[in-house]
This record gives C-alpha cells, structure tokens and sequence, in this order.
C-alpha cells in the first residue's frame, strides 16, 4: 500500500489514562423537598484532595499541550492524536513527564488515603458510605497511564486474500483522502475563528464600545502561527502565506503593544481574515464533502 502525504508525515498518538471520578451517588433519604424525590437525584463529592486533583489536571493539560501539535480532524478515535513525525522528539519528553507526574500524583494519593477518608466521613456526615471507600491500594490500582504510536495499515493480500485486500484498500486510500482534506480544511478554519476572535476584540463596536481584549485571545493566535510550520505537512503554500502575513503583524507584540494599536491591527487582521475567507471558500467547492 502506497502512503499519502499524510500517512507518510504523520503518525498516531495514542494516549490512555485510568482514575475514578470523585463524584458518587448521593441519598435523598434524609433530604427534606417539597418535590417528588423521583424526579431528583442527589450527589456527592467523595473524595476530596488535591493530588486527585493534580492527577486530573496533569491529563486536562497534556491533551491541551498535545492538541497544539497534533493535526485537527483525526480520523480515528477519540483520545488519538495525528501528530506530524517532525514533531516527536519534542512530544516524547511531555509525554514522559507527564506519566512521571500521574504516577506521583497516584502515589501521593494512596500515600493520604487514610486522611482523605477521614475529611469524606467529616464533610459527608450522614452521606458518608465506609464501604465506598476502598483500601489505598486498590484505589492506587486503578491509576494509570500509557501512550504509544501507531501506523494504520491493513492487512495484506497473503493474509485476507486478493479480493477482500483490494476493497480495504480502496476504503483506507478514501479515509486518508478525506483526511487529507478535512485537515487542510480545518487548519484555515482554524486560523480564520482565531484571526476574527482578536480582530473583533480589537474593534470598537458599531454601538460605539470598546472589546475586551483577552489574553487567551493573543496566545492562542500565536500559538497557532508558531506551530503552523510544523503542522503544515501537506505544504498548503496558500495558507503559509496569511500564516506569514499574520506573523509579521503580531510578531514581537506584547499585550501593550496590541492595546496601543487596536485600530491598526484589527484592520490588518481583517485583510487577513478576508484571505481566509476565500481560501475557505475555495476548499469547500474543491472537497464538496456533501457529495
């Protein structure tokens, strides 16, 4: 099987994690409403502490930090991530120490179990379940965390036949077609919402007021056009070249920076954004993806 550009450039992440939710089950039995109890349900905060909490935080920012080099439109599963081959030597290290960090966490968690249960019988009160509450090491057991890489391939002709390799074949060549497409889609549209989300806090308001401008709003941005070139494995030379065009206006500008000259470069963002427009456009009669 012959790779596509994007086979070839890209593998997939696949990253997995196990905890429990802190969340359980509450009893109405010692509620008092004056609503039918049936249609109610009640509940509770089981576990309270804060390395349960770095342990949930260390997965929220990993799949953030991972989102930024990974290529939009995966199509594959959720929690896998197509990430550019250029981009592995940097990921490996994040990767590696955000297991070390779960672990830790995990670890430091089993390690105050006892304590935890103690706070959960004080807060809970009458909710407090002991049998809830299982022992520290069984509560450590069900924390984990693991990734790998992954290459889609299929089986071959020796292995299913001629016939049925020829219809998998025909099926993955159009998956990683679409992929391809819904990739160079998705990266324009997804420097078209961030262009207009700074270039509409950045304008004054036809009523007259005055948008907030965020921090989110300028980092992500740049974000974006920092990792353009490492996500750009299918060579979009069209849209490298707004990438650079809005380099150039936000390139070296602090939040100052972007205050002092809101008018400035709300309407260079604008011409920006009006060559995504078209780009857009251009995409969406090419793939046709209704057909």
């Amino acid at each position: 099987m012959t790779k596509t550009r994007l086979q070839a450039s890209t593998v997939i992440l696949d990253v997995t994690s196990h905890s429990c939710s802190n969340v359980r089950k509450g009893s109405l039995s010692e509620v008092v409403v004056d609503a039918d109890k049936r249609s109610l349900r009640l509940s509770k905060e089981w576990i309270r502490s804060d390395n349960y909490t770095r342990a949930r935080l260390v997965i929220i920012n990993l799949r953030k930090v991972l989102e930024t080099y990974a290529l939009p439109s995966c199509p594959f599963r959720s929690g896998t991530y197509m990430i550019p081959i250029r981009c592995l030597e940097e990921i490996t290290p994040l990767l590696e120490k955000a297991q070390t960090d779960y672990e830790e966490a995990a670890d430091a968690l089993e390690e105050e179990w006892e304590d935890v249960i103690v706070d959960a019988s004080l807060r809970l009160r009458s909710q407090f379940v002991p049998e809830n509450y299982p022992s520290a090491a069984a509560i450590r057991a069900k924390y984990s965390m693991s990734w790998r890489l992954l290459e889609f391939t299929i089986p071959d002709s020796s292995t299913i036949g001629e016939e049925l390799y020829k219809q998998e074949l025909a099926k993955a060549q159009n998956v990683w077609a679409e992929a391809e497409q819904e990739v160079t889609l998705a990266l324009r549209e997804g420097l078209h919402s961030l262009v207009n989300r700074l270039a509409g806090q950045l304008e004054v308001k036809k009523d007259g007021s005055k948008g907030k401008i965020t921090t989110a709003a300028v980092r992500d941005i740049n974000e974006f056009l920092d990792m353009f070139a490492n996500r750009n494995v299918l060579d979009d030379d069209e849209l490298k070249t707004l990438v650079e065009k809005a380099k150039g206006i936000m390139d070296g500008k602090s939040m100052d920076d972007v205050k002092k000259n809101k008018l400035t470069l709300a309407a260079k963002l604008k011409e920006v954004s009006a060559g995504l427009d078209t780009l857009i456009t251009t995409s969406k009669r090419k793939f046709d993806f209704s057909e």
